[in-house]
């Protein structure tokens, strides 16, 4: 049974890796895995994000939104971390 509120799984994270790597990596890796990209995923008004990509697999759904170049910023300073870019997971 589906439980009306689902577990939900965040994060957000700094990498070497370029935003393009970033995407192709979690395109690659959750097709392997059996999930279905959506072509037009809802966006959002948080304006530190650049773009959105989703997928889904049955009920669930993956989002992954790559972050800003000022959030990079941000990030690297706070953490005292050497960020090329940025993203956010969400999974339910």
């Amino acid at each position: 049974m589906w439980s009306s509120s689902p577990a939900t799984i965040r994060g957000t994270f700094c990498t070497a890796a370029s935003q393009q790597e970033v995407a192709r990596w979690f395109a690659s890796n959750l097709k392997r895995d059996g999930w279905n990209a959506e072509p037009n995923p809802v966006g959002t008004s948080d304006t530190d994000v650049v773009a959105t990509h989703e997928w889904h697999r049955g009920r669930r759904v993956f989002t992954l939104r790559l972050m800003s170049q000022a959030y990079v910023g941000r990030l690297s300073v706070a953490h005292g971390l050497t960020c090329a870019s940025s993203y956010r997971i969400f999974v339910q």
